[in-house]
């Protein structure tokens, strides 16, 4: 009928995924247009395939700041890169990998695009608030895997707040 799936699918899970772009056409409006980007929303993460990734642009010198807050079936790892979702450059320019808040503040000195990738760890029920150890390549062995923590909870939901904004926007503090 009436895309009845797509329709049921949407009344499990209330929330919108992470969105694949930010720019001020979208998420900009005129009481911050000077100021740039901001966006503060709970969003679904892609824990099937471990990763949501957000591209967007800058065309002056700019601050980034991304704020998570601790997840309680979700650990969440922020890198920033150079490029887009589909090529980017292989060496973050920056991380956050903690299992606590993540925020991650970039002062962008080079105009041009850039991609925020969302990597994603389920918790076990009995980890404790320590961080797990980490194996060589940086995940988290004592994590289910994504496609089993999916199929039980397809619905995983997240708060983020996004912010993007020209240097020149922000007041100049003097050095004391």
């Amino acid at each position: 009928g009436f895309g009845g799936s797509a329709l049921a699918a949407r009344l499990a899970c209330p929330y919108t995924r992470v969105p694949p772009r930010l720019d001020a056409v979208t998420y900009g409006s005129p009481r911050n247009a000077p100021f740039g980007i901001h966006l503060q929303q709970r969003v679904v993460a892609n824990v099937g395939a471990r990763n949501d990734y957000v591209d967007f642009r800058t065309v002056a010198p700019s601050f980034v700041r991304v704020f998570l807050p601790n997840h309680a079936s979700l650990d969440i790892d922020l890198y920033l890169y150079r490029g887009s979702a589909a090529q980017h450059e292989a060496l973050a320019i920056a991380r956050r990998v903690g299992v606590r808040d993540e925020t991650l503040f970039v002062r962008l000195d080079a105009p041009g695009a850039y991609v925020l990738r969302f990597r994603y760890f389920t918790r076990s029920s009995s980890s404790s608030s320590s961080s797990p150890p980490a194996a060589a390549d940086g995940a988290h062995p004592s994590n289910a895997p994504a496609s089993i923590a999916h199929a039980v909870r397809p619905c995983v939901m997240f708060p983020v707040e996004f912010a993007l904004a020209p240097v020149s926007a922000l007041p100049t503090v003097p050095v004391l």
